[in-house]
């Protein structure tokens, strides 16, 4: 110990020079290790939003379009009560529903380019739909007005929470009011889309309101 501080003492530039590469070393370490944790970490949300998360199945139930909608309804309605996991259900129409804002009376509703995605199920707990503002749809079936959670692109157009829409088939012309509750970041930045619970929607549908009949269903869980 004596000879190495009697070294340290006769050669202090040396050991200047010493302790700073040793600090370098360490904060270079530092910021590879961090660095790739914060890699990774993007790397999984984005995946998370797109393909949902880990582990996943995707499975197709096909669904005739002369299908009862209550029958859909009630069907996608006990999914997630089958399994102890999350589970979610997109349903595809044969007449998808174009979403638009409320037009001024005597207006035409005019066509927006807003995807409505019908989803039943536990949706945020397979993929990251991160809240930018507003909250995600209510656990029940609220018809009256629809409820619509937005991503980012969909809110340019249709607005903000509180912001009232209409929701018309490409082929019956039949309009519904929906009504804006949040807005969500989904990773589609050039897709507008607009989340609507399915099964009110079905449940509109076999009261005579019919938006288009249910094609086969995508499911992931």
């Amino acid at each position: 110990m004596r000879a190495a501080w009697k070294d340290l003492r006769l050669n202090p530039l040396r050991s200047s020079l010493t302790a700073l590469s040793l600090f370098v070393g360490i904060l270079s370490i530092v910021v590879i290790v961090a660095g790739g944790a914060v890699a990774r970490d993007y790397l999984l949300a984005v995946a998370e939003q797109r393909d949902g998360r880990a582990p996943t199945e995707a499975i197709s139930v096909g669904v005739e379009p002369t299908t009862d909608p209550s029958g859909v309804a009630r069907f996608i309605d006990h999914l997630p009560q089958s399994s102890a996991r999350a589970v979610s259900a997109r349903v595809d129409l044969a007449s998808p529903l174009d979403v638009a804002p409320i037009p001024s009376p005597g207006q035409p509703v005019s066509r927006s380019g807003v995807q409505a995605v019908l989803v039943a199920g536990d949706l945020p707990g397979v993929r990251r739909l991160s809240l930018v503002s507003g909250r995600w749809l209510s656990a029940d079936d609220v018809t009256a007005p629809f409820e619509v959670v937005v991503n980012e692109e969909a809110a340019r157009v249709l607005g903000v929470e509180g912001s009232g829409v209409s929701l018309s088939g490409a082929r019956d012309g039949v309009a519904s009011t929906g009504l804006v509750v949040g807005v969500v970041n989904d990773g589609e930045d050039s897709q507008a889309n607009a989340y609507v619970k399915a099964a009110p929607l079905l449940a509109r549908a076999s009261t005579g309101q019919r938006h288009g009949s249910p094609a086969p269903l995508a499911l992931t869980r």
